[in-house]
């Protein structure tokens, strides 16, 4: 079995790659052009980044995350609001929501497994208080929505 293991621990080491490389991606961006950055503007940078990990959350009618700027991450987390549940980000900003997240509402649930994420810029999820799940994406052209899976080999 302990090559199940290994396979397991390598899908999470994959999720964590697309969170690293989201991470990265956003810093990349933010000092795009720039020879050198100052500790202040790095850490003023990071300020920018919500991680919201392992947390279980229950609201009695609505959730909404979104970064309106920088990076918004949920991990192995269960959000859970019986109206609506919404999460997203403004252009510009970044969302990366899974590995082992669930966000359900009393009609929806969106269940990403271990490795798999949901992640998008100047865009967002909306589970609807009518059962529905809508994905909101802008017209700019860095905005999008991406579904990552592990595959098996």
């Amino acid at each position: 079995m302990d090559w199940l293991w290994n396979i397991a621990s390598g899908l999470g080491n994959l999720g964590l790659g697309v969170a690293s490389n989201a991470a990265y991606d956003f810093l990349k961006a933010k000092f795009a052009n720039r020879s050198q950055i100052t500790p202040a503007e790095l850490q003023g940078a990071l300020d920018e980044f919500l991680v919201v990990h392992k947390v279980n959350a229950n609201a009695a009618t609505v959730i909404n995350l979104l970064a309106e700027k920088g990076y918004l991450q949920v991990t192995q987390s269960h959000l859970h609001a019986n109206d609506e549940l919404s999460f997203g980000a403004n252009a510009g900003a970044t969302f990366v929501v899974g590995d082992r997240t669930q966000t359900t509402t009393a009609k929806t649930a969106i269940k990403a497994g271990q490795g798999a994420f949901i992640a998008g810029s100047g865009a967002g999820v909306v589970q609807n208080p009518d059962g529905s799940i809508s994905f909101h994406v802008g017209s700019g052209s860095k905005d999008g929505i991406s579904f990552m899976v592990p595959t098996k080999k």
